[in-house]
């Protein structure tokens, strides 16, 4: 009796949510929009595929992670397919919540007290602040970030861990490295940006910022390491070089100096990871592949490249001292809030109050600037206190992978070790590209703390086993 009562309450709302869309659909014929009156019946049926896959939804938001340019309807930001999907996969996963009386086991993390702890400390922040509108927008960030880890943790499975991930990763950006090649070479405007004043384009491909892009890049370059390696299959393997050679040269296309020493870095951190498998007898052959590669960079690199390069040395140049001004702005800052800081966000408010900004600016529109080092934002808005729980947040996931890599090799599972330990290399590469970069909330720093915790729960599977 109960199941037929139940039946027939979805009846009905399934009939209320038909006649909706049907009402929307004949809306929309009689306005001058009427070519997507079609839109509203395609978006109830992915709803409800989305419903029995969810985990597809999230995967999709994963992919476009690089292609924030294009992502958005027009200029609302909010209005975006990630978020549309995002907010259809928290509302199941709540309903799900209610409907099992339960949390879901998948969701438990140890990062969780640390993750509120330091939003306690966001908040008393923010009650302290003098910068209330900036400190409550990025509350209400931090409160999305949350969401995003949750997804996360929700519907990346062990097997997906393994499989669909690394792949989703490695072909978005791929993809998006191709465009930004294509856009450069063929001066295409969607996919390559010019910059004011010096005649330069700079690759973009479906990201807004060549900066931002090169950081994208360069977290996928362990993954494609990985399947370089023990790709079974020869197409894979060269493949992946082939990618890996493309991502290089859109790396070189962005201009990003802050690419070329995250690069740099990256490169050494490969080496280290890949030295023990060359054998003395290879050894001769490697260094003349170098050498092959090293001619090639110092033929094919256009000088505009290296003259640029030359440039974050020259503290006599505006951009490099603009850059260094931001240390002292956020260093006086944080001496005149010590513990608790100036409030999340705060500082491009701070800087530009500061007689930097008026010196640095082209324009009286160009004050407020970010520091271009997350963790100068950080120190800045939450204090002392804030930065420490958020360095603990960076340590933990760093330490969870290693644990988790450490077990799957003494369960003898070499292949997927050296993936968590690439999934470890990439979530380096963040930290450090975050040192010239601004953006706590980037989207594959939080997708490397879910990765950690699902990699240590996968793990602890495999020595119960």
């Amino acid at each position: 009796m109960n199941e037929l009562a139940s039946h027939a309450k979805f009846r009905i709302l399934q009939t209320f949510a038909l006649l909706a869309i049907a009402c929307v659909s004949v809306s929309l014929l009689a306005t001058p929009y009427y070519h997507f009156a079609i839109f509203p019946a395609l978006a109830f049926g992915l709803l409800l595929w989305l419903g029995h896959k969810p985990e597809v939804g999230y995967y999709l938001i994963v992919f476009l992670i690089p292609y924030a340019a294009y992502r958005t309807f027009g200029p609302y930001k909010f209005l975006s397919i990630p978020w549309a999907i995002a907010f259809w996969l928290i509302v199941l996963s709540f309903v799900q919540i209610v409907i099992e009386k339960r949390i879901r086991p998948e969701l438990k993390s140890h990062l969780w007290p640390l993750l509120i702890i330091y939003y306690v400390v966001n908040i008393l922040s923010t009650l302290l602040s003098s910068n209330w509108p900036s400190s409550f927008y990025n509350l209400g960030l931090l409160l999305v970030t949350y969401l995003f880890i949750a997804l996360g943790l929700l519907y990346i499975s062990p097997n997906g861990l393994k499989r669909t991930l690394p792949i989703i990763i490695v072909a978005s950006v791929s993809i998006s490295t191709l465009l930004a090649v294509a856009g450069t070479v063929l001066n295409l405007p969607f996919f390559a940006v010019g910059t004011a004043g010096s005649g330069m384009r700079r690759a973009t491909g479906g990201a807004i910022d060549a900066n931002n892009f090169s950081l994208m890049i360069i977290f996928t370059l362990p993954l494609l390491t990985h399947y370089a390696l023990f790709s079974k299959r020869t197409l894979w393997t060269w493949g992946s070089v082939g990618c890996i050679i493309l991502g290089v040269s859109a790396l070189v296309f962005t201009y990003s100096r802050g690419g070329a020493i995250a690069l740099l870095i990256m490169m050494m951190f490969l080496f280290v990871k890949l030295a023990p498998r060359f054998r003395p007898r290879y050894l001769g052959f490697a260094l003349a592949a170098l050498a092959l590669v090293v001619l090639a960079v110092a033929l094919w690199v256009p000088s505009s490249y290296w003259e640029r390069q030359e440039s974050v040395v020259d503290t006599t140049t505006r951009s490099i001292g603009r850059r260094i001004s931001y240390l002292f702005v956020g260093l006086a800052a944080f001496q005149e809030h010590p513990l608790l800081g100036a409030g999340p966000g705060a500082f491009r408010e701070i800087y530009a109050e500061s007689p930097q900004a008026r010196h640095f600016a082209r324009v009286e529109k160009d004050y407020m600037r970010y520091a271009h080092n997350t963790y100068m934002e950080v120190l800045v808005g939450s204090g002392l206190l804030g930065f420490s729980v958020f360095l603990l947040i960076l340590w933990r996931t760093f330490m969870d992978f290693l644990i988790a890599k450490r077990r799957y090799l003494q369960a003898g599972e070499t292949r997927i070790a050296d993936l968590i330990g690439s999934f470890q290399l990439s979530f380096i590469s963040v930290l450090i590209y975050l040192l010239m970069f601004s953006d706590m909330y980037h989207k594959y720093l939080l997708l490397s703390l879910a990765v950690s915790q699902v990699s240590l729960r996968a793990s602890e599977d495999v020595t119960s086993s």
